[in-house]
């Protein structure tokens, strides 16, 4: 089966990165150790002390950047920092790993004076302290101002992922609070309270349209993207006094679908509105949002929005969002499909 059509056309959900760069980078690094040793086999203990003095290089370098960096921040202190220049600091200065690397900077840097210590030949050569020199500060300046030392398209899409900075995590919490916190809790509920309805809704969950061009009718109709669906009137609506707006309603529609000598199916089901707030921003040259990107951050949203959901025990299980393609007119088809795997797996 063609990957791309998988999930209704919608293509395949990715699934959170793991950890494969970081054991490929062990494995790399002990075959460039061995390596190593096998070129210095002779003089091994100078091995060592380039190691620790080229680390040593780094993080020193890596300091120097960030103080070029602080020439820039303490500009915006009052409007950034509110003012204060332990914000300053803080921000520009803070490592994720402090302890690591303050442990780390001194094991080093003993091993460095160490080796001094016994052979304090090499800082007396020129060459050699010019060669410190450009590890410290020209070649990491250098990459900076070239460009070399932003993160990869990779890289911000993995720290997007683990930091919930992706727009469509925001988009995925304000869903979650905003309305299915709300509302799914009270769902069977509701739906028993339906003299019409109650019999005759056999999955008791709310069906969720997730279409990846994140399109759908202005109206929000589903029985105008197929006309084998139809509406079948509302539950009785959920009133819940929020943001200052006291009882305000919240229902849902319930459809009738028609399929060829059976039974007519009847569920809940609506779209995922915030994915018009994706499909405006890729529509807006000053939101900078690529098709690309769009097709990526309605992935995450479903992803984060499942996570979000199963985490949550009054809302896990009462809703199921159904990934497709946005461009298809089956969605009669499609409903009915995960009606009748929900209908099994119950």
């Amino acid at each position: 089966m063609d990957v791309t059509q998988q999930n209704n056309g919608f293509g395949p959900l990715a699934e959170r990165r793991g950890k494969r760069a970081v054991y490929a980078s062990f494995v790399a690094l002990i075959i460039f150790i061995l390596c190593t040793i096998g070129f210095s086999s002779e003089d091994w203990h100078f091995c060592v002390f380039s190691f620790a003095l080229s680390t040593l290089a780094i993080l020193l370098g890596e300091l120097i950047r960030r103080v070029c960096l602080f020439a820039e921040e303490f500009k915006h202190k009052n409007s950034r920092y509110g003012g204060s220049l332990a914000n300053v600091l803080k921000t520009t200065f803070s490592f994720n790993e402090v302890k690591t690397l303050a442990v780390f900077f001194i094991f080093m840097s003993g091993m460095v004076f160490v080796y001094l210590f016994e052979q304090p030949k090499p800082f007396s050569h020129s060459q050699f302290m010019a060669l410190f020199a450009l590890n410290i500060g020209v070649v990491p300046l250098s990459l900076f101002i070239i460009g070399l030392r932003e993160l990869s398209p990779v890289e911000v899409s993995e720290l997007n992922e683990r930091e919930n900075k992706n727009v469509a995590d925001g988009l995925a919490w304000s869903y979650y609070y905003g309305y299915l916190k709300l509302v799914l809790p009270h769902l069977e509920q509701q739906i028993n309270k339906s003299e019409k309805h109650r019999y005759s809704i056999n999955v008791q969950k709310v069906f969720i349209l997730v279409p990846k061009n994140c399109n759908f009718p202005p109206n929000g109709k589903i029985t105008a993207e197929d006309d084998r669906i139809k509406l079948d009137g509302s539950l009785e609506p959920l009133k819940i006094s929020r943001g200052g707006i006291h009882e305000r309603l919240y229902k849902h529609s319930v459809h009738r679908i028609d399929m060829p000598n059976k039974e007519p199916y009847y569920c809940i089901a609506e779209y995922a509105t915030p994915l018009l707030t994706l499909f405006d921003m890729s529509n807006n040259p000053e939101a900078a949002l690529k098709r690309d990107e769009k097709d990526h951050q309605c992935m995450v949203f479903i992803r984060k929005l499942n996570e979000i959901l199963e985490r949550d025990p009054e809302c896990r299980g009462k809703c199921e969002l159904v990934a497709m393609s946005g461009d298809e007119t089956k969605i009669a088809d499609i409903l009915v499909e995960h009606i009748t795997a929900a209908r099994i797996r119950a």
